[in-house]
């Protein structure tokens, strides 16, 4: 009986997964409860470009997986990849905010108040916009 008991408790291990690789894309935040700040990662053709409340750190461009920061760290005019990799959603009747979705959600500020600054967060946040407003 303890021998059957201890076959099931490693079974159970190994059928749950007992792994230490960690996906680096596994913890995303819902950013409407995100009470980070944005965090400045480039600035771009007199754009500021942040990062706010992503915790995705990773997105496919040209099928290449490559890490968002340091993308766009090492070369700000990536920022012109990481839009075309992305899908138009929408625009805004505030200037000519645009906004993209993909993997991340993209928010090309043009606001009336002078808001020229790029947002990169979750698709869920529905926050990012509201920055163009605020900014």
């Amino acid at each position: 009986m303890k021998k059957w008991a201890f076959l099931f408790i490693i079974s159970l291990i190994i059928l749950t997964g007992c792994s230490s690789k960690k996906n680096i894309n596994n913890d995303i935040k819902n950013g409407d409860n995100c009470m980070d700040n944005p965090r400045l990662v480039a600035t771009y053709n007199d754009r500021n470009i942040y990062l706010y409340c992503l915790d995705v750190k990773a997105i496919k461009i040209d099928n290449e997986e490559i890490i968002l920061e340091d993308y766009l760290k090492n070369n700000p005019a990536n920022i012109e990849k990481v839009i075309e990799a992305l899908t138009f959603e929408d625009s805004l009747d505030d200037g000519g905010t645009l906004i993209y979705s993909g993997e991340v959600k993209l928010v090309k500020c043009n606001s009336l108040i002078g808001n020229k600054n790029i947002y990169i967060g979750n698709n869920s946040n529905k926050s990012l916009i509201k920055l163009c407003e605020n900014s």
